[in-house]
């Protein structure tokens, strides 16, 4: 048995991994758990309706903590200052790899209505500025430098990435010096590409959590990524062969008579360019074609 369970009092409903070493366990008994976020007590109640029903501590197969789920919201110690927290992740060395302020559970007794009237909004401070929002949760390089902030949904701020002032719905991500990595922008942007002026936006991007979005940078603040709707991309090669590459055009799942487009990604390297729509890559060398962005025809869906 993973020795600091032989510390904990109450502990039941142990659950293993193959090998059998503890991958989780329920508590009966408060225990307080020292970590770098401070003194921690983990979940010993049946909790409130609304959250979720998890074990109350979570292992590594080595046995390291890996996630805590709290008895009750709890002010936590990260190196951006104070924060509340019902639930937090691990790295294996200790250090704070994500917070949750809230770990409720939707349902048609509980909804996100119900769950965001519960969450205080929270100051995030960065090298560029701050912001205030509401916040799904944080995460953090292993250093301590903040890696990542999830957006409550319906919520957006201002963000400065590279000296340019993006509106981001979703959230955004950090390199460890602070400068921007990637963000999901609040409405169509343009921005400049290898192929030239291109509007970046994903109406369809998931707001599980923002370590990757659909906007992307390299450490000198150059575009390395985007998905887009807006273009029809014309390649031409140096015999002149052409073909045209868009955005898939798909029948809407709920009706018959709509259809829904499905944003194209593009991602760059330093000689070329790949766009990607579902399972499909097209991959082409920036001097070996010719890219002309055209209007976005919604009779297409070519790769």
């Amino acid at each position: 048995m993973n020795e600091f369970i032989r510390t904990l009092s109450g502990v039941h409903s142990i659950q293993r991994y193959q090998s059998g070493a503890v991958k989780s366990c329920m508590l009966s008994e408060e225990n307080k758990i020292s970590t770098c976020c401070g003194e921690l007590v983990p979940r010993f109640t049946g909790g409130e309706a609304r959250q979720k029903f998890t074990g109350a501590l979570t292992f590594y197969e080595s046995g390291e903590i890996k996630r805590i789920s709290l008895e009750s919201q709890t002010m936590i110690v990260t190196h951006l200052g104070l924060y509340p927290a019902e639930s937090l992740t691990f790295y294996k060395s200790g250090a704070l790899y994500r917070f949750f302020p809230l770990n409720g559970k939707l349902s048609g007794y509980w909804t996100e209505q119900d769950e965001s009237a519960l969450l205080v909004p929270v100051e995030i401070k960065l090298s560029s500025g701050s912001f205030t929002a509401k916040i799904i949760g944080s995460s953090f390089y292993e250093n301590g430098s903040l890696r990542s902030v999830t957006l409550w949904p319906g919520q957006g701020i201002t963000l400065n990435a590279w000296d340019i002032d993006y509106s981001v719905r979703i959230g955004f991500s950090l390199y460890e010096n602070g400068q921007v990595k990637s963000l999901e922008p609040g409405n169509p942007v343009s921005v400049k590409t290898p192929i030239g002026q291109m509007i970046a936006y994903d109406d369809s991007a998931l707001g599980i959590h923002a370590d990757t979005n659909s906007l992307c940078f390299d450490e000198q603040g150059e575009i390395t990524a985007l998905a887009t709707s807006s273009h029809t991309v014309r390649i031409t090669h140096p015999e002149g062969e052409s073909l045209l590459i868009a955005p898939l055009k798909m029948p809407h799942p709920l009706t018959d008579d709509q259809f829904i487009i499905l944003p194209m990604n593009v991602i760059f390297s330093k000689n070329s360019v790949s766009f990607f729509l579902g399972t499909s890559e097209r991959r082409f060398f920036l001097d070996e074609a010719k890219f002309e962005l055209l209007p976005q025809n919604l009779d297409l869906a070519i790769i």
